[in-house]
């Protein structure tokens, strides 16, 4: 738990992860914060439905459904493409309704039509290059349901060289010891 001061009538943000691990289906989770003001704590509710098959999801299908933004030795991979497709019959207009603060730069549609696919990019700011870290952005549909979809945004360190570690010799065994 990280505690944050504040100072009267100032704000913050606050970062939950929910990770769903092994679920599939309907899930909930109920984090609890904790002021000193007001009634001694307050219930968030968190709800989902985690599909396993991305592919089947509907009113859109977003491929991949995971980007990495990696850095591998000498590659710096700063930015991931992705695509949207409308796999329904009516228009769908796309807005982000959640993203770490500050981290990443969305190009993205207003609205797709019913059947198009639009490329969509995801470029990390430059003062978060230096970390691996893992974050989402959540992105909101104008469809009835206001559906939601959540794309899990991944930036690790990979290959990068360790510095060697000292050998330690073992020395062998005599010739008259059992084995």
């Amino acid at each position: 738990m990280t505690k944050k001061e504040l100072a009267v009538g100032d704000s913050t943000q606050l970062e939950i992860i929910y990770s769903t691990g092994k679920t599939v289906g309907k899930a909930t989770k109920r984090p609890t914060i904790t002021t000193n003001e007001g009634p001694p704590s307050r219930n968030v509710t968190i709800s989902c439905d985690v599909v396993r098959a991305p592919d089947s999801t509907y009113p859109v299908v977003i491929k991949p459904y995971r980007l990495f933004v990696s850095k591998a030795d000498t590659i710096e991979i700063d930015e991931a493409k992705f695509t949207i497709q409308n796999v329904s019959d009516q228009p769908v207009g796309i807005k982000v309704a959640s993203e770490p603060y500050g981290y990443f730069k969305l190009t993205l549609p207003e609205t797709l039509k019913p059947g198009e696919t639009a490329e969509c990019k995801l470029k990390v700011n430059r003062e978060f290059l230096s970390e691996p870290f893992e974050k989402s952005v959540t992105l909101e549909l104008t469809d009835a349901s206001k559906t939601r979809f959540t794309i899990p945004v991944v930036r690790r360190f990979i290959g990068h060289s360790v510095a060697p570690q000292p050998q330690v010799k073992v020395p062998q065994a005599g010739g008259t010891g059992s084995h």
